[in-house]
């Protein structure tokens, strides 16, 4: 027979491991293209959550991204922007813009010959409608105070 102080141990583990598989398998590497990296060569961007090529994306949740990159020349600063488009481009605010400042994962100066991981957040809006077919977003990494294009990416997503 089972007792309570042996079950509820167990009933604890067990949630906690399937909540853990369950974000990890919402976690991927996605398919991406350089849309003129000057400044780096970026290795694998990850999306949260994200179970399919293209990711599809539900209005009104947060997403969390992580790029990796390899930087060719030294950077003072690191400023993130994206946009997405569908007829025309339209600003994702991504968190922090400051790579360098705020939960980036970034400490400015950037090194040369360096492997870094971005860190950013957004927030999926609910404004646009949904979008069944993939778009393209394209995000860049801009350093020596917006003169220079750290990184370039971009890729499809799809939102509900």
């Amino acid at each position: 027979m089972l007792t309570i102080s042996y079950v509820v141990p167990q009933i604890a583990i067990l949630s906690s491991l399937l909540c853990t598989v369950t974000v990890w398998a919402q976690t991927r590497p996605i398919m991406f293209q350089d849309c003129g990296s000057e400044g780096s060569r970026v290795s694998q961007v990850r999306i949260t959550p994200c179970s399919s090529d293209p990711c599809v994306f539900v209005r009104g949740t947060k997403l969390h991204a992580e790029v990796d990159f390899l930087t060719t020349r030294a950077s003072p600063t690191a400023d993130i922007n994206a946009t997405i488009t569908i007829f025309y481009p339209m600003a994702v605010p991504i968190l922090p813009a400051n790579a360098c400042v705020g939960g980036g994962g970034l400490s400015c100066p950037l090194a040369a010959n360096t492997l870094y991981t971005f860190t950013g957040h957004a927030q999926v809006l609910r404004s646009p409608p949904p979008l069944y077919l993939p778009v393209p977003m394209i995000a860049r990494m801009y350093g020596d105070n917006n003169s220079t294009v750290i990184f370039c990416i971009k890729f499809n997503l799809e939102t509900r």
